[in-house]
């Protein structure tokens, strides 16, 4: 496994980018701060595995991948979902909490796997 500065850069920008939509589509209240710090979790821990590490197993390289993009993209709509309809903030923290742990979850058993 290796660590590519260049993409681990993009990576940080886009997460920080999307981030700040996100906090400005939630109206900027006191509740958009769980907002702003979800979505920057979420969107790092899938973006910085899938762009910037490199993996000596492609095949399981290629599953972290896939999966991280998949999970992107679920992150990404749940995120964004509760910033256009409101933050309630039992439940974004709730349900972003359990797709995080399920997402990193399934991200270490990929890589505790040897043969694929």
């Amino acid at each position: 496994m290796k660590v590519s500065i260049y993409p681990a850069l993009l990576s940080l920008m886009l997460t920080a980018a999307l981030s700040y939509l996100a906090y400005y589509i939630g109206k900027e209240d006191e509740n958009s701060i769980f907002l702003l710090i979800g979505t920057i979790m979420s969107v790092l821990s899938t973006l910085a595995l899938n762009m910037s590490v490199k993996f000596d197993n492609h095949k399981i390289g290629l599953n972290i991948k896939v999966w991280c993009t998949i999970m992107f993209f679920v992150l990404f709509i749940v995120n964004f979902c509760f910033a256009w309809l409101g933050v309630n903030v039992t439940y974004y923290i709730i349900i972003m909490t359990l797709l995080l742990v399920i997402h990193l979850f399934v991200v270490s058993k990929m890589f505790s796997t040897k043969n694929v």
